[in-house]
C-alpha cells in the first residue's frame, strides 16, 4: 500500500522533501499548493497522511475551519497525524509579532475533544463534527532560564517557568484525527476531554547554553513527571 503524503500547510519558503505537499497562501518557488488555510482545501477526503503546520495557526481568522479541513482530509490513523508549533501565548513570541490574530495555550485545544461540551457544561461547541485527540502538548521552556531546570532547583524551578512572563517559548502539538464512531467512544471511555497532557522540554544544546553543532541532530531533553519515559520515546526516534 503507498504511503500517503504529508501536508506542509503555512509551508512559506520551507524546502521541497521528498513525500510531502508545500502549501500556502501565497505561491512561491517550493510552494506546490496554494490556498486559504482557514477556507475549504482543494484536497480529496481521506488523501494525506499527515498535516504539519510550523507557526501558522496563530495568523488564521478562522481556525475552526483548519481543523475541520484538516480532520477531512487525513486519513484513518492510530498514530499522531496532526503536528503543530506555535509559540506560547503569553509571551513575546505570542503577543510581539502583529500579524498574530490570537495566542494559543495548552487547554486551547481541548475543545476539538470529544466530549468537551459535557465536560464544562456550555452546549456551545455541541455542533463540532469534527474529533482530534490531543495526543501531546511540550512546552518548550525559554533558553534563558535553563538555569531553572538545573537539577538542584529543578523541583522548585520547573513549576516556577510557568508563572514566569515568557517562561516558556512555543509549544509542539500533536493531535490525532477521530475518524470512526468507534474511535471516539473508545477515546470518550479513557480520556478526559478538558484535559490535555503536557510535558516540559527544551533542546539539549538550550539547556547546555550552546550552538548547535554543524552535523548534530536536534535533541529533545524532558523534565518533570514521565520525562524519563518521555526521553526513552525520543531518543528512540531519533536512533
Amino acid at each position: 500500500m503507498a504511503t500517503l503524503p504529508r501536508l506542509n500547510v503555512g509551508a512559506g519558503m520551507s524546502p521541497r522533501t521528498a513525500g510531502q505537499i508545500n502549501a500556502d497562501l501565497y505561491p512561491g518557488p517550493n510552494v506546490d499548493v496554494v490556498f486559504d488555510a482557514a477556507k475549504k482545501w482543494p484536497l480529496s477526503d481521506n488523501s494525506i497522511g499527515v498535516v504539519t503546520g510550523t507557526h501558522m495557526l496563530e495568523h488564521l481568522a478562522d481556525p475552526w475551519t483548519f481543523f475541520a479541513e484538516a480532520w477531512r482530509v487525513l486519513a484513518p490513523s492510530k498514530e499522531c497525524n496532526l503536528q503543530l508549533r506555535l509559540p506560547y501565548g503569553p509571551s513575546g513570541a505570542g503577543f510581539g509579532d502583529l500579524t498574530h490574530l490570537r495566542q494559543w495555550l495548552p487547554g486551547s485545544f481541548c475543545c476539538f475533544q470529544p466530549g468537551y461540551s459535557e465536560s464544562i457544561l456550555n452546549p456551545q461547541h455541541n455542533g463540532w463534527k469534527y474529533p482530534f485527540s490531543v495526543m501531546s502538548v511540550y512546552l518548550r521552556v525559554e533558553p534563558a532560564l535553563r538555569w531553572l531546570l538545573k537539577p538542584v532547583i529543578r523541583w522548585i524551578g520547573l513549576p516556577l517557568t510557568g508563572f514566569l512572563w515568557g517562561g516558556f517559548i512555543e509549544m509542539v502539538v500533536g493531535m490525532r484525527a477521530l475518524k470512526t464512531d468507534v474511535d471516539v467512544l473508545r477515546w470518550k471511555m479513557e480520556n478526559r476531554a478538558n484535559v490535555v497532557p503536557v510535558a516540559y522540554c527544551m533542546y539539549e544544546h538550550e539547556y547546555q547554553g550552546r550552538c548547535l553543532g554543524e552535523d548534530e541532530k536536534l535533541r529533545w531533553l524532558f523534565f518533570g513527571e514521565g520525562s524519563r519515559q518521555m526521553q526513552r520515546l525520543s531518543d528512540a526516534h531519533i536512533a
